[in-house]
């Protein structure tokens, strides 16, 4: 079955992206200093790519060298951080306690392990399950890769939704 895109659980799911990726944006921004940077999205121009990380339900969050930089969601991979962080001895503590702070606010459990390899440190992933108080279906069905089904009118709907554009 097929969800209709301006269903109230699409509505709701696409705030809950909202929500998350602004929750993250402050979060950084309020926290960054000499110890720490990260470069952030901007969050009224979210960037989806629909080709990874899909998800049949659920939204996830894969970490990227040590912070959350991807939702994993129906739509498929939402940026959240930009290619540049960095820190010193202080500004690990302070990604440290950002870390636990987002995992303890959208109450993650680990689904994926951390993969340490030649390309770099992927993961772990993480299963939101919490947002604004509220419960989020699990993660299910995770495409890393995949063509299947893509329909363009459909995710410029979508992509519009997410960017306030509707």
């Amino acid at each position: 079955m097929e969800l209709e895109i301006n269903s109230n659980y699409m509505n709701e799911y696409i705030q809950n992206i909202r929500y998350i990726a602004n929750w993250y944006v402050d979060e950084i921004n309020r926290i960054s200093g000499e110890s720490f940077y990260s470069e952030t999205v901007d969050v009224s121009k979210l960037e989806v790519n629909p080709y990874y990380n899909k998800v049949d339900d659920g939204i996830g969050v894969e970490f990227y060298y040590g912070i959350p930089s991807y939702l994993w969601t129906k739509f498929g991979k939402v940026r959240l951080s930009g290619s540049c962080t960095h820190y010193d001895s202080v500004g690990k503590n302070i990604l440290d306690d950002f870390v636990q702070r987002f995992i303890t606010n959208f109450d993650c459990v680990q689904i994926k392990p951390l993969i340490k390899n030649f390309d770099g440190d992927y993961g772990p992933v993480y299963q939101i399950n919490q947002v604004k108080d509220c419960k989020v279906s699990p993660v299910i069905g995770h495409k890393t890769y995949s063509y299947d089904n893509f329909d363009q009118e459909k995710f410029t709907i979508i992509k519009n939704m997410l960017n306030n554009k509707n």
